[in-house]
């Protein structure tokens, strides 16, 4: 758990630099039912108790996970969200399940939180 939040506020703290012109920093997070879904909404509750009293505050958006993640990180419609990296790769490139949309290179990968398909928080 330490761990978990940990991580959570580094990356806070991390994309608190980008987000200085902003009021809300939109963090997209994945279906009810999914394990992204309570991760994110828990994460940006800490992130913005932590954050408290600073001229921004995070904010949850339900998705429908990692594909949808990364075409609206692409789009601009969320700031930031997690996403699979075959996804990104894909969307990066313009393949697969992205090949209607064609290249998109207006995003980053910033961490590979664990090599493994699922992590589950318990809060």
């Amino acid at each position: 758990m330490k761990i978990l939040s940990t991580v959570i506020i580094g990356t806070g703290i991390i994309l608190a630099g980008g987000t200085q012109a902003k009021d809300v920093y939109r963090f997209g997070g994945g279906p009810s039912g999914g394990g992204w879904h309570p991760a994110v909404s828990a994460g940006t509750q800490l992130i913005n108790k932590e954050l408290k009293g600073k001229n921004f505050k995070f904010q949850y958006q339900p998705t429908n996970g990692s594909v949808d993640n990364v075409r609206r990180v692409g789009l601009g419609a969320v700031d930031t969200a997690w996403g699979h990296i075959v996804q990104s790769y894909q969307s990066w490139y313009g393949v697969g399940l992205f090949k209607k949309d064609g290249k998109n290179r207006d995003f980053r990968v910033v961490a590979n939180v664990r090599n493994q398909t699922q992590i589950v928080a318990v809060l």
